[in-house]
């Protein structure tokens, strides 16, 4: 995946992500090929939060990173036919 967000120290952002998702079917029995490999393309979007904890209740998280966030978003897989939709949730640590 491509990650794209306008700023990396803003508390609130937008981003989106863009990229190719390999994903391996089994077959029935009796194919010549037990597994075959689907390519879809794949694109997210939706905004990110940034937090400084030192001053909250989790500050020990602090001895890790000062700051945190989470990714909340929707993914679609397919270009023009869309085949799913998911949403992500994303914790993670530093400047993100």
């Amino acid at each position: 995946m491509l990650h794209y967000t306008p700023s990396a120290s803003r508390w609130i952002d937008s981003y989106l992500s863009t990229g190719v998702e390999w994903t391996t079917i089994e077959l029935p029995e009796g194919s010549e090929n037990p597994t075959k490999t689907e390519t879809n393309f794949v694109f997210e979007t939706g905004i990110k939060l940034r937090f400084n904890l030192y001053y909250s209740p989790l500050k020990f998280l602090t001895k890790i990173t000062d700051f945190w966030g989470i990714r909340i978003g929707i993914r679609n897989v397919g270009a023009f036919d869309i085949k799913r939709l998911v949403y992500v949730i994303e914790f993670g640590a530093g400047t993100w």
